[in-house]
């Protein structure tokens, strides 16, 4: 086996394999990998340990228990119409051209270094522009910062990307 694939982590729920091999969390369902102390669990967004009967996270306020837990996509097109999903991790994602980036678009010129931030706060996701050259749209229109609903277009540069909540591919 490759020393490549032995850093990685799969997932035994969804299958989604990690680039992280000491994540504590599948960064796509939230599962818990490690297990904390007995009657405490971790928070898979901030990461800390929080108590077991928690529904929210006192900590970051995402929703730790229940059907309705977020799970964004970001689905880039490319020109031949083939879609590439890209996970939002809670509590936030940076999105630019810097390969230290969560979401790296490492060719697309027309995207800044550190183009964009989106995070999960008060049970809501939000686009942040970080001071980019050519600007963050949502739906067709600039904006600094604004809340983001599933089935928005992101444009950053010349790249289209769609906001998308508990639909993966």
């Amino acid at each position: 086996m490759s020393e490549a694939i032995e850093k990685k982590r799969k997932c035994p729920k969804c299958g989604f394999v990690s680039e992280n091999p000491n994540t504590t969390f599948c960064e796509v369902c939230g599962f818990q990998f490690v297990k904390p102390e007995e009657g405490k669990i971790i928070c898979f967004a901030c990461k800390k340990v929080i108590p077991e009967d928690s529904k929210i996270c006192p900590f970051c306020g995402v929703k730790i228990k229940g059907e309705n837990i977020p799970r964004p996509f970001l689905i880039s097109y490319d020109e031949n119409g083939e879609k590439t999903q890209f996970p939002i991790f809670l509590p936030k994602t940076t999105v630019g051209r810097n390969p230290k980036c969560t979401v790296s678009f490492l060719g697309e010129k027309s995207i800044s270094s550190q183009h964009c931030l989106i995070f999960y706060e008060n049970g809501k996701f939000f686009i942040r522009d970080l001071n980019s050259t050519n600007g963050v749209y949502l739906n067709g229109k600039k904006v600094e910062e604004a809340e983001l609903r599933d089935g928005d277009i992101i444009k950053l540069g010349l790249k289209k990307l769609k906001f998308n909540i508990n639909n993966p591919l």
